[in-house]
């Protein structure tokens, strides 16, 4: 029995053989360096060296591409992982400044606080994230509030909006927190922050937002998604009948606008601003839904002739959110791998 071994070499394929036989003559050699019986002429050395080089050619491509294929998962591998790192990277970039804020002033608003009653037992309520802290205050300053104005926000959890709004000046800040454990926290971050506060009054009061009546002179309302279904929408029947009680300017800062098209669908908002909710602004930022939206509520009839003006001379912010976009919004249940979704 013969054993044969294909070896491709640059001046084409060579052919070795070793027999099993203990035959003192041995076997004879091809001209081509094969190790077979002699052939009566050259032709089985041709047909040989014709099979081998069909074979290499049929083999070698296939070889070609596996190296290739394996070469390109490493580079994908190695491009997913530094991938990976940069987007870590900019994730714990992106949060310095509100660890900066923190040290600050001396108080803590940081983490997120995942409570039972939740978008993810069936509930309106969401789970606790301070907003950050420069695109906020960006989108407060932008509103020029003065020493009348009140600012209201809902669902403020450790305070940390209370504290921005509070380092403007402005008559009254209060917060609306259901969880009493959360407000606690942020009176104590107020008390400690209040030799740095502007505003007159600061407080944190532990009341769901269904019971709390809104003051008719609230001049600013902001909601970093704290709530969405029902709970949301009836609270915002709440902000529009103070308006209807009492016009005046009255503003909505949203951040990660979860019920926008529901807001544009009541048909008295227009979007006068719309600006990224993180620090670190990535390219076409306008298209996620990480975003800071300042809606003024409005009549009727001022709210059609807004949406029936051109929009070609604003931002394409402010286009892409200027009314109902079927955005997907997500959110996760910290340390649990859930995800909760609207499109």
């Amino acid at each position: 029995m013969a054993i044969t071994a294909l070896r491709v070499t640059r001046d084409g394929p060579a052919c070795s053989a070793r027999s099993g036989s203990n035959s003192s003559t041995g076997p004879a050699t091809c001209t081509d360096g094969s190790s077979r019986p002699a052939p009566r002429n050259g032709s089985e050395c041709t047909a040989t060296r014709t099979a081998q080089a069909t074979v290499t050619d049929q083999l070698g491509p296939v070889a070609a591409d596996g190296r290739g294929e394996r070469q390109a998962h490493v580079h994908a591998a190695k491009l997913s992982d530094m991938v990976n790192r940069l987007i870590g990277l900019a994730l714990l970039l992106n949060r310095v400044p509100d660890h900066i804020f923190d040290y600050l002033f001396g108080v803590s608003t940081w983490g997120c606080i995942f409570r039972g009653a939740s978008v993810f037992a069936g509930r309106d309520n969401c789970a606790y994230e301070g907003s950050q802290w420069l695109p906020t205050r960006s989108a407060l300053k932008e509103l020029a509030p003065g020493p009348s104005d009140v600012f209201v926000d809902l669902g403020s959890g450790k305070g940390k909006v209370l504290l921005i709004a509070g380092r403007l000046p402005l008559q009254r800040v209060v917060g609306v927190e259901i969880d009493e454990e959360l407000s606690e926290c942020a009176n104590r971050n107020i008390r400690q922050a209040k030799p740095r506060l502007r505003a007159q009054s600061v407080e944190s009061v532990a009341a769901s937002v269904l019971d709390w009546p809104i003051p008719d002179e609230t001049s600013i309302i902001y909601l970093s998604n704290p709530f969405i279904g029902q709970t949301f929408r009836s609270t915002v029947n709440r902000i529009i009948e103070s308006y209807d009680r009492l016009p005046r300017t009255l503003h909505i800062v949203y951040y990660y606008p979860w019920e926008h098209d529901w807001l544009m669908s009541t048909g008295r908002v227009i979007v006068e601003g719309v600006r990224s909710g993180n620090w670190l602004v990535r390219p076409r930022w306008w298209q996620g839904g990480h975003v800071i939206i300042t809606y003024r509520v409005a009549e009727v009839s001022e709210v059609s002739q807004s949406r029936r003006s051109s929009n070609r001379a604003r931002s394409r912010a402010i286009r892409r959110w200027s009314g109902p976009n079927r955005h997907c919004f997500t959110m996760s249940a910290p340390g649990e791998g859930i995800i909760y979704s609207r499109s």
